[in-house]
């Protein structure tokens, strides 16, 4: 089974890849969910990344030029992240 997160009418949903189509879904992969009886050309969707993360993690070898800013984030939300850098 394939899954697509895809846009629907402005808003992301999920659905269900068959061939061609996919079957846009009540719930999502992550929890219970239901086929619903659309069909849609899949050539005629805008997909979407899988998940948006809440939470980005860096590594360093160096945590001395790791400090905490404001990062824009997707949809205009702005998260806080460690970013480096030297701080100055």
């Amino acid at each position: 089974m394939r899954w697509a997160r895809f846009d629907q009418n402005g808003t992301p949903a999920y659905g269900v890849v068959e061939g061609d189509e996919i079957i846009p879904v009540r719930g999502s992969p992550f929890d219970l969910w239901e086929r619903t009886s659309t069909r849609l050309p899949l050539s005629g969707v805008k997909l979407l990344v899988p998940v948006i993360p809440p939470t980005f993690y860096l590594e360093s070898a160096d945590f001395s030029v790791i400090f905490w800013q404001p990062v824009p984030f997707a949809h205009g939300r702005e998260s806080t992240a460690r970013i480096a850098g030297r701080v100055r």
